[in-house]
């Protein structure tokens, strides 16, 4: 699954990783990988205090969301081919993957129930900002974010 995934998406680019750009097959393990770092970081997870997020990321669907993730970081700031996730500053690592995180909810909810978002480009995917502008702008995604990650603990 993983070498389709990068055959597939991943060779294409930034671009191509974008949420909104994945099909349904790649975007709902994504989307669970993102949940799970979501409701860890929000202290709404079961695990165990002090766990490394990236330990939420050993299984496929977080195999999948970090070669995305990586790929994006890797575009974004211009670091070369096969850099190691571990050398970036942890702020930017965290960072990095809430926002992409976030926009795979925002578009499993755009999917789930119409509700439209601006778009990111591979420019803006990775800007806390944007995200907060787009809520602020349609309060109904906070009360959908919520259900959509209810949903996801209960699968």
């Amino acid at each position: 699954m993983l070498s389709d995934f990068m055959d597939t998406i991943v060779s294409r680019g930034a671009e191509a990783l974008l949420p909104h750009n994945l099909p349904d097959i790649w975007l709902d393990p994504v989307f669970r990988a993102a949940t799970r770092f979501l409701r860890h970081a929000s202290g709404n997870s079961p695990a165990e205090a002090g766990e490394n997020p990236m330990d939420l990321f050993e299984d496929m669907d977080g195999s999948l969301f970090l070669a995305a993730i990586t790929e994006i970081i890797q575009s974004r700031y211009d670091y070369p081919a096969h850099f190691q996730m571990e050398t970036l500053p942890e702020e930017i690592l965290s960072e990095s993957i809430a926002c992409y995180a976030m926009y795979a909810a925002l578009e499993k909810i755009h999917r789930q129930h119409g509700i439209g978002y601006p778009h990111p480009d591979p420019d803006t995917l990775l800007e806390p900002e944007t995200i907060r502008e787009i809520e602020e702008g349609n309060p109904k995604l906070s009360e959908l974010l919520h259900d959509t990650f209810s949903m996801a603990e209960e699968k």
